[in-house]
C-alpha cells in the first residue's frame, strides 16, 4: 500500500520551472531518499508534500492518517526561548495539555461529581496509553543521543550554535514520530 503518491507535480516561479511532472509512489515501510544538486527542487518538493506550498500542477495523495514531518533548512522563524529540554518536550504538546487537564480535574475530585470522575479517568487512561509516564525520559535520552549533555539541556535554546539548533529541531521532529519525514 502506498503511503504517499505524487502525481504529475510541477512547480514554477514565474517563468522558472523548479519541478516538472514529478510522479512517484512510496510504499509503507519503504526507506527512500531524494538526492540532487543544490537548487534542484528537493526542498520545494518536500514543502509540497508537507502542504505548506501548492504545486503549479499535479496532486499529492497521503494515506489516511499519515503524518508528515518537515525540518526547515533555515530556522529564522523558530522561537527558542525555552530551555533545550522544554523545547524538545513541545513534541509532546498533547501530553503536556493532558497533564494540565488531569491536574485541574484532580483538584475537583473531592466534589464527588460523576462527570468529573469520568473525565479524570478518561484523561488518565489517555495519558497512560500515549506514553505519559515515559515521554520525559525518552526526551532526555534522545537529546543525550544527539550530543546534548544534561547541562546543555537546561540552557536556553537560543544560546545554541546554528548546528546545535538544527539538531534540536531534528530532535523535536523525530520525537513526534511522523510517518513521513
Amino acid at each position: 500500500m502506498s503511503i504517499i503518491i505524487c502525481d504529475g507535480i510541477s512547480l514554477s516561479y514565474g517563468t522558472k520551472d523548479v519541478l516538472c511532472d514529478i510522479t512517484f509512489a512510496v510504499n509503507e515501510g519503504a526507506k527512500v531518499g531524494i538526492i540532487g544538486a543544490n537548487g534542484a527542487g528537493k526542498t520545494s518538493l518536500f514543502k509540497i508534500i508537507y502542504g505548506c506550498e501548492n504545486p503549479t500542477e499535479g496532486k499529492v495523495f497521503l494515506s489516511k492518517g499519515a503524518t508528515v514531518g518537515f525540518l526547515e533548512q533555515l530556522n529564522d522563524g523558530i522561537k527558542l526561548e525555552k530551555s533545550v529540554f522544554d523545547t524538545a518536550l513541545d513534541s509532546f504538546s498533547s501530553l503536556l495539555e493532558l497533564e494540565i487537564e488531569i491536574e485541574s480535574l484532580q483538584k475537583k475530585l473531592d466534589t464527588g461529581d460523576e462527570s468529573i470522575i469520568s473525565a479524570y479517568t478518561t484523561a488518565s487512561e489517555s495519558y497512560h496509553c500515549n506514553g505519559g509516564y515515559e515521554y520525559r525520559a525518552k526526551t532526555r535520552s534522545f537529546l543525550l543521543g544527539l550530543g546534548f549533555s544534561e547541562e546543555m539541556q537546561n540552557m536556553p535554546a537560543f544560546m545554541l550554535s546554528g548546528g546545535q539548533k538544527t539538531r534540536l529541531l531534528l530532535a523535536v521532529l523525530l520525537l513526534k514520530e511522523p510517518d513521513i519525514i
